[in-house]
C-alpha cells in the first residue's frame, strides 16, 4: 500500500467515526428530545376544545412538523451510521437499509444478497455498504425510475456487488463505463475506499438500464484499518 492510501485509509477512518459518533447523538438524544415534545403536543391536542381555533391549528401544525423532524433525524442518522452494521454485519445492514429506502423513497427495490457474506473490518463493511447506499441515493437523485435491484455476488474470493435501475428519461451513459472521479464526489470517495483493498467500482448503462458495479476483494486488508 503507498504512502498516499495508508493516509487514505486512516483520514476515512477518522471519517467513519465521527459519522458514528454523530448518528449515535442524533440517534440517542435528539430524536428522543423529538420524541418527548411530540407527546407533550399529543396531549396539548386532548384539551383542544379549551383553545381557540388558530391555537389549535398551531398545535396541529406543530405535531406534523415534529413528526416530519423525527424521521428526518432518524432518516440522517442512518446514512451518517447504519446501526446493524457493526453488531450485525454487512447482510443485515444492506437488507435494512434497502427497506428503510424503499418505505422513504416509493422506489421498488429487489434485492439479492447471500447470507455467508464473511464478517470482515469495519472499514472493509462499510465500503461494501456504501457501494449499495451511494448507488440507490443517484438512483433517486438522477432517475425516474421507480425501481431498483441490488445484487451481491460471491466469487474467487471477492464480493460483485451490482445496482441497477431503469433509464426511462435518463440519458445513458457510455456502455463501457466513466471513470467515477468524474460523477461526483460520492462515486469518487467510493472509488477511494474500495481502492485500499484492492477493489474498483464502474458506472455505465445499457439501452434500457443503468448500472452501478464494484468488485471488493476478501484477502486484502487496508493498513492501518
Amino acid at each position: 500500500m503507498t504512502e498516499h492510501e495508508m493516509l487514505t485509509a486512516q483520514l476515512l477512518e477518522a471519517q467513519d467515526e465521527e459519522r458514528r459518533r454523530l448518528a449515535t447523538e442524533l440517534h440517542d438524544t435528539t430524536a428522543q428530545q423529538i420524541s418527548v415534545a411530540i407527546m407533550d403536543l399529543d396531549l396539548i391536542a386532548k384539551e383542544a376544545k379549551a383553545l381557540s381555533p388558530e391555537a389549535r391549528g398551531a398545535v396541529s401544525e406543530c405535531a406534523a412538523l415534529m413528526n416530519q423532524a423525527l424521521r428526518e433525524v432518524r432518516t440522517l442518522s442512518y446514512a451518517l451510521h447504519p446501526p446493524f452494521l457493526d453488531e450485525f454485519g454487512t447482510v443485515a445492514a444492506i437488507r435494512a437499509f434497502c427497506d428503510g429506502f424503499s418505505r422513504r423513497s416509493g422506489i421498488q427495490i429487489s434485492s439479492e444478497i447471500p447470507s455467508n457474506i464473511p464478517r470482515m473490518s469495519k472499514a472493509w463493511e462499510m465500503a461494501l455498504f456504501h457501494v449499495v447506499q451511494e448507488g440507490l441515493t443517484n438512483v433517486r437523485r438522477h432517475s425516474r425510475s421507480s425501481m431498483a435491484r441490488v445484487c451481491v455476488y460471491l466469487n474467487g474470493g471477492r464480493a460483485i456487488v451490482r445496482v441497477e435501475n431503469e433509464t426511462s428519461g435518463f440519458t445513458p451513459l457510455a456502455a463501457t463505463g466513466l471513470d467515477p472521479t468524474k460523477l461526483g464526489v460520492g462515486l469518487g470517495g467510493m472509488r477511494e475506499r474500495l481502492a485500499m483493498f484492492g477493489g474498483h467500482v464502474s458506472l455505465y448503462s445499457h439501452a434500457d438500464r443503468t448500472i452501478l458495479e464494484a468488485m471488493l476483494p476478501f484477502a486484502r486488508t487496508a493498513a492501518g484499518v
